[in-house]
């Protein structure tokens, strides 16, 4: 019995602090060296871990006990009660779009200042024309603050991610946040708040599009947590292990699983598994607020540095206070009022 207990506290803990290590940045967290030898490190493969029958056990506890949440939330969230939490939080929708745009100047400057775009690991000195992408950076974060040129500012940022994109290859696709959230202000501009709104009035441009504008954005930002996890977490897992000793997490008998390997390979799932459900909108509210708090237990924890998660609080505001347009979450509101309206027997929850 005694064993039975430790043995629930141990998966409760891990459910609780696994995605600790998935939400923890390795290039923020390792020195430039270590992550270099780690990128050029061979491949680790993970799933050697459920080789262990410990391992294994606790893997696919940890995945029933997942499971159940997910099932549960998905009746609360489409429950009267759950509908109703949903409208108090849409009632802060207009505010969205503002404060990602906020955010996203604030990354942006704090970089510039740092010498850096959209994270350390990525000097604009190693960018093609460093000297004009950086006073485009530092013009286009006053622009997009006071909402001034919206669209020509955005397009200045479009074309520095351009030009990292030839300096650091495919690893900008991790920031393909910032990319989602460039083409939002280049599309739309920005309205609210802003010069641009007084000067030109509401826009009416891609009116059609712009009721998306939370979905674009939610897909861009699921895409960047998926690659990282398939880029980092699985094809150069090393570093993630170099994280996990580093920081000697398995010493934590009670929060963290004994075998560096098992962490690993629970940090890849849980990063992907918050990814594809964001991308794709499903419970989008309660992985928002889940990864929110991980991302800052990450910061205070790992002590990374701050400013390049700033846009992940504006991107996780804006989802969390906008209605969620092309997600599984609308998909199923959509069939259980039509359910409940039909009169057949009720709605399922």
């Amino acid at each position: 019995m005694k064993r039975l207990s430790r043995t629930i506290v141990l998966i409760g803990l891990s459910i609780f602090c696994a995605p600790l290590a998935a939400s923890a940045h390795e290039a923020y967290v390792l020195s430039k060296p270590q992550f270099d030898a780690g990128l050029a490190a061979p491949q680790v493969d993970l799933l050697r871990a459920l080789a262990n029958p410990a391992d294994l056990t606790t893997f696919f506890a940890i995945a029933v006990a997942v499971t159940t949440v997910l099932v549960a939330y998905f009746f609360a969230q489409h429950s009267t009660l759950g509908r109703w939490i949903a409208a108090g939080f849409e009632r802060f929708k207009k505010y969205g779009p503002t404060v990602t745009r906020l955010t996203v100047v604030v990354a942006l400057f704090l970089g510039w200042f740092d010498g850096a775009f959209l994270g350390p690991e990525l000097p604009i000195s190693k960018m093609p024309f460093a000297p004009l992408v950086t006073g485009a950076l530092l013009v286009a974060s006053v622009c997009i603050l006071f909402g001034f040129l919206t669209e020509a500012a955005a397009a200045a940022a479009i074309l520095a991610f351009l030009l990292a994109t030839m300096a650091f290859g495919g690893y900008l696709a991790t920031y393909a946040n910032y990319l989602g959230e460039f083409l939002l202000l280049l599309l739309f501009g920005s309205r609210f708040l802003s010069v641009d709104g007084r000067l030109f009035g509401e826009s009416k441009r891609l009116s059609w599009l712009k009721k998306h504008e939370t979905a674009i954005l939610r897909i861009f930002y699921g895409f960047a947590l998926s690659y990282a996890a398939v880029n980092i977490k699985i094809l150069h897992s090393q570093l993630t292990l170099d994280v996990i000793n580093g920081f000697h997490l398995t010493k934590f008998h009670l929060l963290f699983p004994s075998d560096p390997l098992l962490v690993a390979l629970g940090a890849a799932v849980a990063e992907l598994l918050i990814g594809v459900c964001i991308m794709i909108g499903f419970q989008t509210r309660l992985i928002i607020l889940v990864s929110l708090f991980y991302i800052t237990l990450s910061l205070l924890f790992f002590s990374e540095q701050a400013w390049p998660h700033i846009l992940l609080y504006g991107i996780s505001f804006n989802l969390l206070v906008c209605p969620q347009t092309l997600s599984l979450d609308g998909f199923f509101d959509a069939k259980i009022r039509a359910w409940k309206e039909k009169g057949l027997g009720g709605s399922p929850v």
